[in-house]
């Protein structure tokens, strides 16, 4: 026997099981048992390392079905030009040490091999999207496109689906459906353009809602609210009102009818493959999903909402959407982003809503402009606040994501005697200090004093 873990409160990932000073037995790779007992391990068996858990949790790997920046080839659904080799390592080994021992890159306009090159350096297992669909990279190109090469403009989800592709997606984002990226990056590298004045991200996001407010409605401009909205951002003065409106006219209006109509050719992609397909969902596309749940629903299509805590929602609407979307069959998918600890541009209100109204399938982190919190952070957020249980918190990163994205971790998510052995050792008293990650059997992070024998 290759590895036996005892001592452990195992939560095994089907949302139920909790099992205190029990033990994980694993060899060549796989679990061969989970037991109630400290010791229980045939008798005939030679174990050739012991963990001593006591103190400590014992989970699946997390399953991060929506993340970005671990890949070369462009970023986000922007087509923006790639991360460097170094940056995209750094961000794994984070993403790695939160817990996360499968993770798909969503950023959707890459190739298999653009991941690869990251996959292959590092011990998590790292997965590619595809949203090689027309209208969302003529999304892209409207608004930047400076990624996109031959290959990411030649390819197809089919042909990348057999490439090794695990989902559809992420269709849309913040950079073409006015979310967060135009709010941290693109908006405010254009205000300091036109005035020289640099602008945070919650400021941005405040001039572009005195422009077009949260369902990106030109309409919407008053000059009194934009006026406010300058003061605020210190662009009094600087910039008139008439021109900072054009600004957000110029750069966050334009991709939007393409973004959403890349929407509908994704979802008849699913409908056709099975394949799960993630969208952007935020106040801008939500009714777009909702159509969309309602045309395929009892169709093998997969539709996943993902982020639907976006803070472009207020927290009714928040709700209310999951819901209406839930009862379609649409798969409710939360992130982390930077809304647990980080808390600079999100918060945790409408996180805690859904998942208090027990309308949340999978819990992911997107990036939140690289400043994302763990996973398992934000389950001992919501565990402690009383939104959920340990095992449910636990099972919306591990064994719910595996049952719906079949390609992205097969045989993993579960605790269990013949699933692949992604463990993740944490703090009992805060699951999100990681302690050691195990990745089909190995110790590839050790972060403690957990006790060794051999």
């Amino acid at each position: 026997m290759d590895l036996l873990i005892k001592n452990a409160t195992v939560v095994t990932g089907d949302g139920t099981m909790v099992m205190k000073q029990a033990s994980v037995w694993v060899d060549k790779g796989l679990i061969q048992g989970v037991e109630q007992g400290t010791d229980k391990v045939p008798a005939e068996a030679v174990v050739a390392k012991t963990i001593d858990a006591r103190g400590f949790y014992v989970i699946p790997g997390t399953i991060n079905n929506h993340a970005h920046g671990c890949a070369l080839g462009p970023l986000f659904p922007s087509g923006t030009n790639p991360l460097s080799l170094d940056r995209a390592l750094r961000n794994a080994d984070r993403f790695m040490l939160q817990g996360t021992t499968t993770l798909v890159n969503v950023c959707g306009l890459h190739t298999v091999a653009d991941v690869e090159e990251v996959n292959s350096r590092h011990p998590m297992n790292i997965k590619a999207g595809t949203g090689h669909v027309p209208s969302n990279i003529r999304a892209a190109q409207i608004v930047d496109g400076a990624g996109l090469k031959g290959e990411h403009l030649s390819t197809t989800p089919e042909a990348m689906l057999e490439a090794g592709a695990v989902l559809i997606g992420e269709m849309a984002g913040g950079p073409t459906l006015g979310g967060g990226v135009q709010d941290y990056m693109l908006l405010p590298n254009a205000f300091l353009a036109e005035t020289g004045v640099e602008v945070d991200a919650p400021l941005a996001k405040g001039i572009k809602v005195a422009a077009i407010g949260r369902y990106m409605r030109p309409e919407e401009y008053r000059v009194e609210n934009m006026e406010a909205a300058l003061r605020k951002a210190g662009l009094e003065g600087k910039v008139s009102p008439e021109r900072a409106r054009d600004i957000i006219y110029e750069i966050a209006l334009p991709p939007v009818t393409s973004a959403l109509q890349g929407f509908d050719e994704a979802s008849e992609v699913s409908a056709r493959t099975g394949v799960p397909a993630v969208f952007h969902n935020s106040a801008v596309s939500a009714q777009r999903l909702i159509a969309l749940g309602k045309k395929y629903q009892g169709t093998p299509a997969v539709l996943v909402a993902g982020h639907s805590n976006h803070n472009m929602f207020d927290i009714e609407e928040c709700v209310k959407v999951a819901r209406e979307m839930r009862d379609l069959g649409v798969v409710i998918d939360v992130s982390t982003l930077d809304g647990v600890v980080t808390l600079w541009r999100n918060f945790p209100e409408r996180l805690e809503a859904l998942v208090s109204e027990g309308l949340v399938d999978t819990l992911s982190t997107d990036y939140g402009a690289g400043h994302w919190d763990g996973v398992l952070e934000c389950i001992h957020f919501l565990v402690k606040r009383g939104r959920c249980s340990l095992p449910q918190g636990v099972a919306m990163a591990t064994g719910n994501v595996a049952k719906i994205f079949h390609r992205a971790a097969p045989n993993r998510g579960f605790l269990a005697p013949g699933k692949v052995a992604d463990i993740v050792i944490a703090d009992d008293k805060n699951i999100g200090r990681v302690e050691a990650v195990i990745i089909g059997g190995r110790v590839v992070a050790n972060c403690s004093w957990l006790t060794y024998a051999s």
